[in-house]
């Protein structure tokens, strides 16, 4: 048997038939086309939404906060600002320990499985939370919506990274991304609006259902994409059977191969690298046997983690990223409640009067939170689309000039708050939109100079430090600087809160400069994983040891000035050019002054054949 017959391979002769096929075929392209496009925006649709609603149960607290903190009497627990801080710590200190595990687990198994089960976990959290009848029973229930929650924030952009093209995954970032201020933004004012007319512990009970919902969707119906398939890689094969590599040599080479199958996203069974480790070419070819053994990582973690860490450009960013989360942990965490203390407490206000002061300050926090979130991830995927190439670190820089805008508006909109409410509000404004145009190219920066296998391992370990170091420290480290110079100083409650929040200014700088250093390696660290790039083609027989490979080049028009060329590639035991097309790969190898407008065919020796 010199053909697997299994799983859509055939053999054919003549040309006629060959024609027929392929019109045949085209027509099931388009198809498998629209079906992917459709899945893929489904897929996209049904992430932002979690999301959002990720971000909504987050910021949830922030905008309750202050009714938590009323005595047991008038529905609260009754704790200090330490205790309010240790909410949030909580949470993301669950969110980080897990985030390695989720991370490990989605290198290797069904993401979308991995999801479905810790959104289900987190919703029925947050559900079982609202009916806590102590401060500490709330407080493990907050825990364990970390741990849901991590299971998702690593996972979900490394799918959205499998759909799409690096040219269009920035696009779509920036559209998943506007779930986190969107989602910030609604959660303050769900709990400022849900405690004026309801309770604050009905806050807690609109969005479990919706995420459940949503995570049955995408855990259920929808299909995982391969990984590493957006970047000119396949590491699944197990839908396809190919040649058997005892039976390779009895192929007639007059006959053509072709496959009926494909991938989720239309794109067609993947051979191995075309350029080997040391430098030479080596020939692709796809055996059953092949086909059995390429699965998803198979590294340890001990590897992964010195392989990923290794990349200096990540580890910066990584401690950027860190820098980021502490400022917006505090701020998201205080904020609010600062200016309720400024704005509301301190002029007299009591009763209902006090209560819909609270409720007006979080909505407006929330829509600014909102407008300058969604306008700063356009504009940072704008910029980023725009300048970032291999050859630069923009993304960086881009970064770098975000965190150096945010720093002096921090500190000024904390330090104005007492005297001009309006005047705090701009200055929030403005260092919200600045810290907004980070969240689409740090994440950019990970997709593109981590290998596909370790980027959801990558994300864990970003997700751990930036959190560990950042939103799991800050709001509790506010809260205690707080509570000890109003009972060490005598502090009023507005000013001890107003000291304990300066620091983040700080913090915004250290990150602004962690950013600078990541620049100096960003293009030589992006440089290094693109090289590693292999080659997509339809089918490749293994026929002889040493034949002669013919490659045909068919330039096709691309975005941005480049060019697309189609190898055809062919194996034959005699240097005269195929009859039969055999393969064929679409890879970006030739710059738009080296292709050729007509198609051309050239012959090279498997030593000879480059990637340029």
């Amino acid at each position: 048997m010199s053909l697997a017959k299994k799983e859509g391979w055939r053999v054919t002769d003549g040309r006629g038939a060959a024609l027929a096929r392929w019109r045949s075929r085209s027509c099931l392209e388009i198809q498998l086309a629209a079906h992917a496009m459709f899945s893929r925006g489904l897929s996209v649709f049904v992430l932002f939404s979690i999301n959002l609603l990720n971000y909504i149960d987050r910021w949830t607290v922030a905008g309750v906060l202050s009714d938590m903190q009323l005595p047991e009497k008038h529905g609260g627990f009754g704790i200090g600002d330490a205790e309010g801080g240790l909410l949030t710590s909580v949470f993301i200190l669950t969110y980080l320990i897990c985030s390695p595990i989720f991370g490990y687990l989605g290198d290797r198994m069904d993401r979308n499985k991995l999801i479905f089960v810790g959104v289900t976990a987190w919703s029925s959290a947050v559900f079982l939370g609202s009916f806590a009848s102590s401060f500490r029973t709330f407080l493990v229930c907050r825990a364990l919506v970390g741990i849901g929650e991590a299971s998702y924030a690593n996972v979900a952009p490394t799918l959205i990274a499998d759909m799409y093209s690096i040219d269009e995954r920035t696009r779509v970032l920036s559209l998943y991304f506007c779930a986190v201020p969107l989602g910030s933004a609604l959660g303050f004012i769900l709990g400022g609006q849900t405690s004026l007319y309801l309770n604050w512990r009905w806050a807690f009970r609109i969005t479990p259902g919706f995420s459940f919902a949503l995570a049955c969707v995408l855990g259920i119906w929808l299909k995982e994409p391969a990984r590493g398939s957006a970047d000119g890689r396949l590491n699944h094969f197990s839908d396809y059977e190919a040649l058997d590599v005892d039976d390779a040599d009895a192929l007639d080479h007059d006959q053509d191969i072709e496959t009926r199958g494909a991938t989720e996203d239309g794109t067609d069974i993947v051979a191995g690298p075309l350029q080997s480790a040391d430098g030479a070419a080596s020939t692709p070819r796809i055996t059953s046997k092949q086909f059995s053994q390429q699965q998803p990582s198979r590294q340890s973690w001990s590897e992964d983690v010195r392989e990923i860490w290794g990349v200096r450009s990540f580890m910066w960013s990584t401690l950027g990223l860190t820098s980021v989360t502490f400022v917006m942990g505090a701020l998201a965490q205080w904020g609010p409640t600062f200016l309720h203390r400024v704005v509301c407490t301190e002029s007299g206000q009591v009763g209902h009067a006090l209560s819909a002061c609270k409720s007006n300050v979080n909505l407006i926090f929330g829509l600014i939170s909102c407008v300058t979130g969604i306008s700063g991830t356009f504009l940072g995927s704008y910029l980023s689309r725009r300048y970032s190439t291999e050859q630069n670190a923009a993304d960086a820089v881009l970064c770098c000039v975000g965190m150096l805008i945010a720093a002096p508006f921090i500190f000024l909109g904390v330090f104005v708050a007492s005297q001009s409410l309006h005047a705090a509000w701009a200055m929030i404004f403005v260092a919200e939109l600045a810290v907004g145009v980070i969240w689409v190219p740090v994440t950019a920066m990970l997709l593109y100079v981590i290998h596909p296998l370790q980027r959801a391992s990558a994300s864990g370990m970003q997700t751990m430090f930036s959190h560990l170091f950042g939103d799991a420290t800050s709001p509790v480290l506010v809260g205690y600087i707080a509570d000890m110079l109003r009972r060490e100083l005598d502090v009023p409650l507005a000013r001890a809160l107003q000291l304990a929040l300066y620091p983040s200014a700080c913090f915004a700088f250290a990150g602004a400069l962690c950013f600078l250093v990541a620049a100096q390696f960003l293009a030589d660290d992006r440089r290094a994983q693109n090289s590693a790039l292999p080659i997509k083609v339809h089918a490749v027989s293994s026929a002889s040891a040493s034949p002669t490979v013919h490659v045909r080049t068919v330039t096709m028009g691309a975005s941005g000035g480049a060019s697309l060329s189609t190898l055809v590639l062919s194996r034959t035991q005699s240097p005269v050019p195929p009859r039969r097309v055999q393969t064929a790969a679409l890879c970006p190898l030739l710059p738009a002054e080296d292709a050729h407008p007509l198609e051309s065919s050239i012959e090279a020796a498997p030593s000879e054949l480059r990637r340029r």
